[in-house]
This record gives structure tokens, sequence and C-alpha cells, in this order.
């Protein structure tokens, strides 16, 4: 039975917020385009109770406690999930969804206000409990290591049960800071109010930028710096992959990212940011590639001489192992002596190697177990 309408769990907390609404448009209206209907669901009773076969349902949520207890629940069923809101690699490859860049926003951020000039930065208001908001810290401290500004876990005041608290620890040091990222435009808003309350001049004495491009940001004096977060349309990709996981089942899992646009505005003195403004400068010393590896690539290579074989060929390495002569083995076979060596070329041409000698060599390395090659040479079915 082919599953008709899309079961939305929603965390009761993220319902009230902006970004849930946004998702949820988003969601609507893509299953409308597919004419399918679009549940609400708000816990597992109320899901069970549900008369339509389901096989894959999508989670909106923020919170890292409740999306991994919903999840653990739904896991059960052996359905297929799709988060929006939270990031689904947090959870495990067996999760699909939609991404915001947020990482690659931070790291943007990061060096824009660095490009600005802006040595001493900090971040506030982060979640503890908000998968989001611990990949912006993690994004954060990272961003700020490559461009060896001295930023530590000390410099990320994250917010508690009392939501100003945060901005009010973070201004009593002041003095610390000329730059601050906030992981959305509320706290970033909020912060610019609390630090008019304290003479503190923006953007002269401190730069402030938020995420998400609300309109109360824009409509702030002076207009927020921020980058767009564009829930509406992971509303839209949500329901696209789950259209894509239910046309084909073999497909287990699935992510869409959506990038994340820098907006510079007043709280930055409306400096434009470099371009390009991250990716040349975000890297890391280059580390040894064990891809590289001699050893690493010989396997490789043995690997792909074995996958490339057909029977015949693996006929022929049995013999090599053995030590037989290539008379002897191709009178086994009943073939050539001039077909065996044909063969054999090839094999060392994947190999690299240029003689019969190396070739043995190597198999006798990796292939330990040679009753084990000739069971799969002669059993049924082997090409």
């Amino acid at each position: 039975m082919v599953q008709t309408s899309i079961p939305v769990f929603a965390e009761q907390s993220y319902m009230s917020s902006i970004w849930f609404s946004r998702s949820i448009l988003g969601i609507k209206t893509a299953a409308k385009m597919l004419r399918v209907n679009c549940i609400l669901i708000k816990n597992i009773d109320e899901f069970i109770k549900l008369e339509d076969e389901i096989n894959s349902v999508i989670i909106i949520s923020s919170k890292a406690d409740w999306t991994h207890n919903i999840i653990s629940q739904l896991r059960k069923m052996n359905l297929k999930l799709i988060l929006t809101g939270a990031t689904p690699s947090e959870f495990g490859e067996d999760i699909s969804g939609t991404v915001l860049n947020r990482r690659v926003a931070v790291n943007n951020m990061v060096y824009y206000l660095y490009h600005c000039g802006r040595r001493r930065l900090a971040s506030v208001g982060n979640d503890p409990n908000n998968t989001n908001d611990n990949i912006r810290y993690e994004a954060f401290l990272n961003a700020t290591n490559l461009l060896n500004i001295t930023a530590t876990k000390d410099d990320v005041f994250f917010s508690d049960s009392v939501f100003s608290s945060c901005i009010e620890r973070f201004l009593d040091k002041i003095e610390k800071y000329d730059g601050v990222i906030c992981p959305n435009d509320y706290v970033a808003v909020s912060l610019l109010k609390a630090a008019k309350q304290r003479k503190i001049r923006v953007p002269d004495e401190l730069f402030i930028t938020g995420a998400g491009n609300l309109l109360i940001g824009q409509c702030s004096t002076p207009t927020l710096t921020t980058f767009t977060m564009d829930y509406y349309e992971m509303g839209v990709q949500a329901v696209n992959i789950w259209d894509s996981l239910r046309k084909d089942p073999k497909i287990s899992s699935m992510s869409i990212t959506i990038p994340c646009e820098l907006i510079c505005r007043g709280t930055t003195n409306f400096i434009p940011p470099p371009k390009p403004y991250v990716f040349e400068h975000f890297y890391k010393p280059e580390k040894p590639d064990a891809s590289k590896d001699p050893a690493w690539l010989l396997i490789r290579k043995l690997e792909e001489c074995l996958s490339q074989s057909d029977r015949l060929d693996l006929e022929i390495i049995l013999g090599v192992i053995d030590t037989k002569s290539i008379e002897s083995i191709a009178e086994e076979l009943f073939v050539a002596p001039g077909t065996i060596n044909y063969r054999l070329k090839k094999m060392y041409s994947i190999l690299g190697v240029s003689s019969r000698s190396e070739f043995y060599n190597i198999l006798s390395q990796y292939i330990e177990n040679s009753d084990a090659l000739t069971e799969i040479v002669y059993s049924e079915g082997s090409k």
C-alpha cells in the first residue's frame, strides 16, 4: 500500500517559534503539490491511531533530548525518519533531513568580523540543549582557532533558565570584546538593547551579528547584520525527501543542505564582506593522506584486480599462489599458455607490477587463505 499522508511530529516547545511556522508552511505547501495529506502529530499515541499505512515521518524539533526520545520510539517501528530543524547527522546515519549550513555560516561570520578588524570575539546565547546551537558553538571555536584568534570556551556565553542572564554575564566582561556572534536575531536584538542601556556604542565599540534575517532585526537601530535561514525551504525539501524515500525503497536516508547568505547592516557599520570570504582562509595544514600510503594503494589495487577478474582469471591466480608453471596452469584449465600470459599481463597492469614473482609476492601477502578463494571460484553462480 502506498503511503498517502505525511505524519509530522512536532516538538511542543518549538511550535510557538517562527522557525516552526515557516517550516510547517513549507511542508504543507509541498504536500499539497503532491496531493497528499499533512497530519500534525504531538505524541506517539496520536500516531498509533492513524489508519494509513505509514513508512516514513517528518519530525520538526530543535531540542536534543526531545528529538532523541521521539527518534528512539519511532525507530522501534522501523520507520524512515526525516528531520527538519534539528540536524540529522547528530542522530545517526539512518536519519534523513534538511540542513542549514550552519557551520559554514558561522565560519563566514567569524571571518567577516576578522575582515572588519575585530579580533576579540565572543559567542552569546547558545542553548546547550539545542543541537543547532551546539554546532554553532563548535564552529565558532574552530573558526577562531584557524584564524589564530584567542577565543576559548570562556568566550562562549551559554543561555540558561533566565535568558537575559547570559547577555548580562557577557556585558559584565565587555572590555574584553569588540565583536559578538549570536545564534539568532532574537538574542542579537536583545543584546543590542541591553548594550544601549549600558551606554555601549554599537557598532563603534562592539559589532553584533545574529541569524535568521527577521523583521525585528531589520527594524532595530542600528539594523542587524545577520545571515538568512530559509526554514520554509527546509520544509519544502523535507517533503521532497519523503517523496524520494517513498518512490525508491533502496534509499535508506538522504540529506539536503540549504545555504545561508550573509547580510551586512548597521551593527557592523555596513562593511561589505570580502569575496570570497571564507573558503580560501578556513583551512588546516595538510595532514598525511592515508590513501596515498603505498601499502594502502597496493591493497586497493589488489581488490580492484580481484573484483575485475572472471572465473578463469581467479583460477589462474590460484595456480600462481600454488607456484604452478604457466604450462601446468594452461593444461589444467584447457587453454593455451598464451591465454594465461595475456590474462596475467592484464592483472600485472592493474597492480603496477611487471613480473610473476612480484605478483606472487603480493598474492602471498594478502591471500593467506587460498581455500576461501577456491571456494569462491567454484561456488555456484561464480562468473
